[in-house]
């Protein structure tokens, strides 16, 4: 017969926890959803979704998801257009979101007219502990989640959501220019952790937090 498990549904989406016993869905969210349903209470529609394999280990896909620090650098070009140094972050549990406004924003606003004002004209970036990856503007809802196929292989589902009258094509692109930044970096992080030199160095203690926080919540629901 089948197995039971801990089935939720939020904005659409279907969780499974192969646990039946395991905690409500809403204390896992540890009020993420608040920060999100202001995005999935109007007509999202799935416009895209898109594969891509990854050469690393999933968790250096969330670290780069979560850094703060890389923003300046690795895209330099394409996220411009933000203020890198007014970046918010909080850690929710064993989960973590961020804001981060456009430097000149528009006076109108465009995109998805339902969002509420203190997220528009801002790019969003959410972790849903342990792999699932969510960015948002005034245009999408997407989500990328990562599914290890090996210790140093990872296949990302990119899914777009915005309305049904939006540019897929040109909502993919715009992700993809900062979202394959991101996988070539891991790569290459990839590559220099499985030198026999490799060690782990120094951290930054306020940029790297949201990394030593989930470093500490994947050692907590691994060895208790």
């Amino acid at each position: 017969g089948l197995a039971p498990a801990h089935v939720a549904e939020w904005g659409g989406m279907v969780f499974v926890n192969p646990s039946p016993d395991a905690a409500p869905f809403a204390t896992a969210m540890a009020g993420l959803d608040r920060g999100l349903d202001g995005f999935l209470s109007g007509p999202l529609h799935e416009v895209a979704r898109v594969e891509y394999d990854a050469d690393c280990n999933w968790k250096l896909l969330v670290e780069n998801h979560i850094d703060v620090y890389h923003l300046w650098y690795l895209h330099a070009r394409s996220l411009a257009a933000y203020d890198h140094r007014s970046f918010s972050w909080e850690s929710l549990g064993d989960n973590w979101w961020s804001l981060e406004p456009l430097k000149d924003p528009p006076e109108s606003h465009s995109g998805l007219d339902w969002i509420p004002g203190h997220m528009r004209h801002r790019i969003g970036a959410y972790l849903f502990f342990p792999n699932l990856m969510i960015v948002t503007t005034d245009d999408y809802f997407a989500t990328y989640d990562a599914q290890p196929t090996a210790p140093d292989r990872t296949r990302l589902t990119l899914r777009v959501r915005a309305e049904k009258s939006g540019n897929a094509a040109a909502l993919v692109e715009s992700i993809r220019s900062f979202m394959s930044e991101d996988v070539r970096a891991c790569e290459r992080m990839q590559i220099g952790a499985s030198s026999p030199q490799f060690d782990v160095g120094a951290t930054a203690e306020s940029h790297e937090a949201p990394l030593l926080h989930f470093h500490s919540s994947l050692r907590r629901w691994m060895f208790t």
